[in-house]
């Protein structure tokens, strides 16, 4: 009777696999039930197969701007040159040294941070005056290309401050490492490079960043655990860029309420520099033309040699 049960069809069937004997009868159901869900005799047959017109329905349509570029205005693009301005420097000082060299046709227009636009004012290529004078732009740009289509990424120059910096890591490729996160390094100011104060580092970065730079950074030195405010100075609107105000006096210090009228030596090395240059050119031109007009010059009073 027992083997009798055992064969005959109960209400669950199995499959014995060595002394584990694993039920169907469940599965079995379920497995109908989804079948006869896809063949339309379920309950959700209506939300599982929808029309097509339906679905396309249910999409979200995108709407994108197109613009086509003039023939002109991509003609003057490509005309010009993008290139990179070493160490970050002011862009107003770029171009007076570019003009001081006597190029005056080429204009630099800033992109943002360390980028700029080179062209030239009478529309010619600028590639063929950068390249006939390559030697003197490799003093102002570190690189430069011709311009193409591919969309540059925004970016702005900032100064930041990092406190807290230990002593013996006192480096720029410290300065480096804190910054990483919050944008590109151009440079550390000549005060913090030559270590004439070490309250703070101060730091110029490009950053795709509209919002003030303001956050905390926790680096390891030595197997020590260091935290390092790196916070973005102060007298810039929010989002500004930097890179295109030439500081008075040729300083590089922020306005800070204890720090004022603080200059960076070495740009005012710089600075001093190119103007004894120009004056003891233009004392030579000067001088050179009195002598002329000296011995050019008629005697206005003859009667008083005679006397």
């Amino acid at each position: 009777a027992p083997d009798a049960e055992k064969e005959g069809p109960g209400p669950l069937e199995g499959v014995q696999v060595g002394d584990i004997e694993i039920k169907l009868g469940a599965g079995q159901k379920r497995v109908a039930r989804n079948e006869d869900q896809k063949k339309g005799d379920g309950h959700f047959s209506k939300d599982l197969d929808m029309p097509a017109d339906a679905v396309k329905g249910q999409v979200s349509r995108i709407f994108l701007r197109n613009f086509r570029t003039k023939s002109d205005d991509v003609q003057w693009a490509h005309n010009g040159l993008v290139a990179t301005v070493i160490n970050g420097e002011a862009i107003p000082v770029v171009q007076n040294r570019i003009t001081d060299a006597g190029f005056n046709d080429l204009v630099i227009t800033p992109m943002g941070a360390d980028k700029v636009f080179i062209r030239s004012s009478k529309g010619d290529d600028a590639m063929l005056v950068v390249s006939g004078a390559e030697e003197f732009f490799k003093l102002v740009f570190s690189n430069w290309m011709r311009w193409e289509k591919d969309v540059v990424p925004y970016q702005r120059g900032a100064w930041v401050r990092l406190y807290g910096v230990p002593l013996h890591a006192w480096n720029v490729d410290f300065f480096k490492l804190c910054v990483f996160d919050c944008g590109r390094f151009l440079r550390a100011d000549s005060c913090s490079v030559d270590k004439d104060r070490l309250d703070f580092a101060r730091v110029l970065i490009a950053t795709p960043d509209l919002d003030i730079v303001k956050k905390v950074e926790r680096v390891l030195v030595d197997g020590v655990l260091v935290e390092v405010k790196i916070v973005e100075e102060w007298g810039y609107a929010m989002g500004e860029d930097t890179c295109l105000f030439e500081e008075e006096n040729g300083s590089e210090a922020s306005q800070s309420d204890y720090d004022v009228g603080h200059v960076d030596p070495e740009n005012r090395r710089n600075v001093d520099m190119l103007v004894d240059g120009l004056e003891e050119e233009d004392g030579d031109d000067f001088q050179g033309k009195s002598d002329v007009e000296r011995s050019n010059k008629p005697d206005d009073n003859p009667s008083v040699a005679g006397e």
